[in-house]
């Protein structure tokens, strides 16, 4: 079976955008900076056979570069490739984290950096199990290095955020370290670029499958008031290939969702909008 999972709905308005549409909308943008951070531990780095972790406890997304692994009064980086200018290149992505990925221009100076990705995995049984990246199963990770017991190592690395709320968890060894890398934001306050009242509004969003089988195809409907604030509305959804759903930065499959009476619409212009997604084979 095949988890079938409606993730987002995307809407391209005839107007401005989305975002600067609501009048009222609580802002959720957090005033941490997204600009590239530079984090430095001191510590006794032990036990090291499995080289650097790296990973999220949340389904967010942050860049990271030029990571480096020193022991004290020497130069000498432990970390390969710790700046991916050779792409993933001694670098391991399992887990929930194997959508991670190197990608050019987006680090330091435009160099190349690590996008660690982390989704949430949520296991479909009862009761339901949640997991995060971890330091075993479920994480970034450097090839191995060779460290002295009793030494002090000095760790470093760069890192920029999205716009989400994570920590970052670092682990070589029996040492561990993480960092805050979002937060709240001010929920609740008027929104710092407001241009006007809300266009539309929607509602009555269902799927005819949460779940479905291969070979089922599965339909979408939704109610949009004063439909004509829109140009258009295209469905975005994502085919989770196992008993697990993940979220975040997948891919995303597009259909364009209409209100004009050809099946699956019922009644043209009455604003409730339907899109069939196709049946999935494995």
């Amino acid at each position: 079976m095949l988890v079938l999972r409606v993730q987002r709905l995307h809407l391209k308005i005839s107007t401005t955008s989305l975002q600067m549409q609501e009048k009222i909308q609580p802002n959720r943008a957090s005033r941490e900076s997204t600009n590239w951070q530079h984090v430095v531990w001191t510590g006794q780095v032990t036990e090291v056979n499995s080289g650097l972790k790296l990973y999220l406890d949340a389904d967010q997304k942050c860049w990271i570069d030029n990571i480096k692994i020193t022991q004290q009064g020497f130069t000498s980086n432990l970390i390969v490739n710790g700046d991916f200018e050779s792409g993933s290149n001694s670098w391991s992505f399992i887990g929930n984290h194997d959508r991670s990925r190197i990608e050019p221009n987006m680090g330091i100076s435009n160099s190349t950096a690590l996008a660690l990705v982390g989704n949430m995995t949520r296991i479909v049984d009862i009761p339901m199990s949640i997991y995060f990246g971890d330091p075993t199963e479920n994480h970034a990770s450097s090839e191995s290095f060779s460290t002295t017991n009793g030494q002090t190592y000095i760790i470093e690395l760069w890192f920029r955020r999205t716009t989400g709320r994570a920590t970052l968890h670092a682990v070589a060894g029996a040492w561990s370290a993480h960092i805050p890398i979002g937060n709240y934001g001010t929920p609740g306050r008027k929104n710092s670029t407001p241009v006007g009242g809300f266009p539309f509004r929607i509602s009555n969003l269902t799927s005819e499958w949460t779940m479905g089988h291969t070979g089922v195809a599965n339909t979408v409907k939704m109610q949009i008031t004063n439909p004509t604030a829109i140009s258009n509305a295209t469905l975005h959804y994502r085919v989770v290939p196992r008993n697990d759903y993940e979220f975040s930065d997948g891919h995303y499959s597009t259909i364009p969702m209409s209100d004009n009476g050809i099946p699956p619409d019922i009644t043209a212009g009455d604003g409730e909008y339907a899109a069939t997604i196709p049946a999935i084979s494995r």
